[in-house]
């Protein structure tokens, strides 16, 4: 299960935010890539998804996700706060929902 962890995405949340990278988080990030991998394995889901060329690996794309919101709480930088203020001053604003799947892998 290790070694299917992407762990340079995973670092690359905590490094855009100026934070520590340990070993009580590798931990947890383990912990969550083998209770996601036997969730969808329960529901049928594959881990790699194939849609015509494209070949997504849904496990990494989520705990890269978790990471971000995980960092974005505790540790915000410049864009998290300015996301955060705008959401308090426009609380009815409509927004396109983020697709992590569009990223630099696509």
């Amino acid at each position: 299960m290790n070694s299917r962890i992407d762990w340079l995405g995973i670092r690359r949340a905590y490094s855009a935010r100026g934070s520590y990278f340990g070993s009580r988080d590798a931990d947890s990030f383990v912990a969550e890539a083998q209770r996601s991998s036997e969730l969808m394995r329960t529901i049928g889901m594959p881990e790699r998804l194939r849609l015509g060329p494209l070949n997504l690996d849904l496990l990494n794309l989520g705990l890269r996700l978790q990471a971000d919101q995980l960092n974005a709480r505790e540790n915000p930088n410049f864009m998290d706060r300015m996301q955060s203020e705008w959401k308090v001053h426009h609380p009815n604003d409509i927004r396109t929902p983020i697709f992590p799947f569009f990223s630099r892998d696509f």
